[in-house]
């Protein structure tokens, strides 16, 4: 008889260990659960893409780029890097591009599409002039009616 109380015994002591075990899981498991809803329901607000042209001229520094077009303060992007520099600019969301246009001094270049502008700045020194401005864009020559050999020659 003895021998069956140790059976029940490591039995029931058995049971209780994996009862604990799975309450620990369950428990777990619902705790992450909160944690991957609570993250899924921040989702970035969406921004509207300002109906003006986003102006840039030559010998901007990052601050006068950034002062000539606060509607564009959702699409700002700095990039510091090693060195005391940092890439200014916009990057703009996929089928919202706008359209830049360019000043200089001879007058103006407006091109459409636009989908990112990087421009150098030197933050060692004050009030540095933005250098080597990259303007990433879509060129469909179906929209626009310029085929590649037309552009070299206008």
């Amino acid at each position: 008889m003895k021998k069956d109380k140790n059976i029940k015994f490591y039995y029931s002591s058995n049971q209780g260990m994996f009862d604990i075990m799975f309450k620990k899981i369950f428990i777990t498991l619902i705790c992450f659960s909160f944690l991957f809803l609570a993250t899924a329901c921040q989702a970035e607000k969406e921004s509207t893409m300002p109906d003006k042209p986003l102006k840039i001229a030559l010998n901007m520094t990052a601050k006068e780029l950034y002062d000539t077009n606060p509607e564009y303060k959702a699409f700002q992007e700095a990039d510091a890097q090693p060195m005391g520099v940092t890439f200014q600019g916009y990057d703009f969301p996929r089928y919202k591009e706008p359209t830049v246009i360019i000043k200089y001094p001879n007058g103006e270049l407006s091109i459409d599409g636009v989908m990112s502008v990087l421009a150098y700045d030197d933050d060692k020194q004050a009030n540095y002039k933005l250098s080597k401005i990259n303007l990433g864009f879509l060129f469909n020559h179906k929209v626009s009616g310029i085929s590649d050999e037309n552009a070299y020659k206008k």
